[in-house]
């Protein structure tokens, strides 16, 4: 689930409340009855089936942030709603200039909803790292400190 659908759940779910209270649903209520291929929906379903969604993507990011698995790669659908540290791998090109040889580099990140807070402050947005994620001279994310054996194995994709 995107930010901007938590957003207008937890709107609905604020105007809900203030029903319960008022007897009367706010008029800027994100969620209104409907019709939809011909069937009745009724906005407190439709929010409620939203709300299950969304614990259901939390439970998957909790049991991903507390499981022992072996490291793996994250894909960029775990990356943009997960919160918490990761091992970021980037591929740097070769610089003659500088006398650089190409090399891959790890080092730990902290994500929030796929944006990542490097150690010394800088930030990457999200967009950024989809479209680098997994790429020749790119960068992807491991939820655990990977050995040098796995990130050999794991073939980059692009």
């Amino acid at each position: 689930m995107k930010r901007e659908q938590i957003n207008v759940m937890r709107r609905g779910i604020m105007c809900c409340i203030e029903a319960n209270q008022t007897h009367h649903c706010p008029p800027d209520c994100p969620y209104h009855d409907g019709v939809i291929n011909g069937t009745p929906t009724y906005c407190e379903g439709v929010l409620l089936l939203d709300a299950k969604a969304y614990i259901m993507q939390l439970e998957h990011v909790l049991r991903l942030a507390t499981d022992r698995k072996p490291a793996r790669l994250f894909t960029l659908e775990e990356l943009e709603c997960y919160c918490g540290a990761a091992w970021f791998e980037v591929w740097l090109e070769a610089d003659p200039d500088e006398g650089d040889p190409e090399r891959k580099e790890i080092f730990q990140v902290g994500v929030c909803n796929g944006h990542l807070v490097h150690q010394d402050g800088d930030f990457t947005e999200f967009s950024w790292v989809q479209k680098q994620y997994n790429k020749r001279f790119g960068l992807r994310l491991w939820t655990r400190q990977p050995s040098d054996a796995q990130r050999e194995a794991e073939p980059w994709k692009g």
